[in-house]
């Protein structure tokens, strides 16, 4: 009635037949005028070129048959969002645009299957869920309008007071309710869950594979099908984008391509369901996100947008929502990730506030270099359990050791050659050496490589190979004059 599109949203009107959706669109148009209403299609919207000029100097827009449409929303974000709209008449030249003055109402017996999950659709929309059918026998004429603008039916004599409530009502209140319509009505937040889950193929991801910690660091990766039996995709058990793709396989979704998910990624988590922790950053092992890690088959987290939604019915704060976090036992302190074939545990470490500090890393990467070799002297050649190669994760509130140094079938540790005694002296970071044996398990002897970093107490250095670093002896090392 007063045409307040700054509001900037819209109604979608979701339900089966004989639920009322009807009803209310002709109460909406009885309020307005039938010569203020244009009706169309969520395809033409999209597509028709003269479609926008339909719009000019109308009030309401009605939108039906939406979900038969699954392309782009662009007309529809920009006719909710006070953009300007192209004004094109047949056989006339284009006046240059307009802004409109009008809302919008989508109806349809399900819900809007686009393309589009960015927070720019969803934060528009305000779902209405009409579930209850009226049988046939039980129906009433309660609106009508006859093409002449006539409007018959029981409600036909209410439609003035109707029209004066709607008047009288305070401008703020109205703006409250229609901007902040999930706080204020519990069950619009159900619906809104449900709409998520239905049509966002990262929303249903995220509730079912992901939990929620601020300081886990979980690699991205890359989607890759599998030969091994079990698993679709390489790696999707421990990385992000191969783990959404197998559940859009096992699902019958179509999945994203990976330059579009990680934004829509870090879209809905950031601006559709408040967790700004929730980030994409990169190291000298890859890119990660950072406040999300894969759920385990037992893990007791409970479903992470269903949650949040939940918490949001129940509290009526949504700014002030707290996910659930996957909490860490005493007993789980640490823990063996993966065996020897785990090619990026790189990404699962988790850093500290210092990380960029050199002089304790050095001292975590030596405290590592002295564990794996004690479990050399202790563990059989052969065992069942994990080999000491395998990548441990120390949990701790405070300190993390991180290393850079593992990957698939290649030794952490070089054994000694007694025939081969040098001195310390010759070997400081920036060295260029000469491999002597093939101890690497790269047939790479005789390849001139460089010291990254020196343990002297331990004789050993970090080795720069083929832009990898391996832990070595520096016995099988033959510095080489500049």
């Amino acid at each position: 009635m007063t045409g307040r599109c700054d509001w900037q949203r819209f109604l979608e009107l979701i339900g089966p037949g004989g639920t009322g959706k009807s009803t209310l669109i002709r109460l909406a148009i009885a309020l307005v005028g039938f010569e203020n209403v244009h009706i169309t299609t969520l395809k033409k919207l999209e597509i028709g070129n003269f479609e926008t000029a339909n719009i000019k100097d109308k009030r309401l827009i009605l939108v039906t048959d939406a979900e038969q449409y699954a392309g782009g929303v662009t007309v529809l974000k920009a006719l909710t969002g006070q953009d300007r709209l192209p004004y094109e008449v047949k056989f006339k030249q284009g006046t240059g645009g307009f802004t409109p003055e009008c809302l919008v109402i989508v109806a349809g017996n399900e819900n809007i299957k686009t393309g589009d999950y960015t927070s720019g659709l969803e934060r528009r929309r305000i779902t209405i869920g009409m579930r209850k059918q009226i049988k046939p026998k039980y129906q009433r004429d309660l609106i009508d309008y006859s093409d002449d603008g006539n409007i018959s039916g029981e409600f036909a004599p209410f439609i003035p007071g109707l029209l004066n409530w709607v008047l009288e009502m305070d401008s703020f209140e109205a703006t409250q309710l229609a901007k902040d319509s999930q706080n204020l009505c519990p069950g619009l937040v159900r619906q809104k869950l449900q709409t998520l889950i239905e049509n966002n193929p990262i929303a249903s991801w995220l509730n079912d594979n992901i939990v929620y910690h601020p300081t886990y660091k979980t690699r991205i990766g890359l989607a890759q099908k599998s030969k091994e039996e079990g698993e679709v995709f390489i790696g999707s058990s421990k990385w992000l984008y191969a783990n959404y793709k197998a559940y859009c396989e096992g699902s019958g979704t179509n999945g994203l391509s990976l330059n579009r998910f990680v934004p829509l990624l870090l879209d809905f988590c950031n601006h559709q369901i408040n967790l700004p922790a929730v980030k994409h950053d990169k190291d000298r092992t890859g890119a990660y996100i950072e406040g999300l890690a894969i759920r385990f088959d037992d893990d007791p987290t409970p479903p992470l947008v269903e949650s949040i939604f939940t918490q949001s019915s129940e509290t009526l704060v949504g700014d002030e929502l707290q996910p659930p976090v996957r909490t860490v036992t005493a007993g789980e302190r640490t823990e063996t990730l993966m065996g020897e074939d785990c090619e990026d545990y790189e990404d699962y470490l988790k850093v500290d506030s210092e990380k960029n500090n050199f002089d304790e890393c050095m001292k975590n990467e030596k405290s590592i270099i002295q564990e794996k070799t004690n479990l050399q002297t202790k563990q059989p050649e052969k065992s069942s359990q994990s080999s000491p190669s395998s990548p441990v994760r120390v949990i701790s509130p405070n300190t993390v050791l991180t290393s850079p140094h593992n990957s698939t079938n290649k030794p952490q540790l070089i054994s000694q050659n007694p025939d081969l005694t040098q001195s310390t002296n010759s070997f400081k970071p920036g060295t260029r050496v000469k491999i002597l044996t093939d101890a690497l398990g790269k047939h790479l002897q005789g390849a001139i490589a460089t010291i990254h970093s020196f343990i002297e107490n331990d004789a050993f250095c970090w080795l720069r190979v083929d832009g990898e670093l391996e832990c070595c002896s520096i016995d099988v090392l033959k510095p080489l004059s500049s």
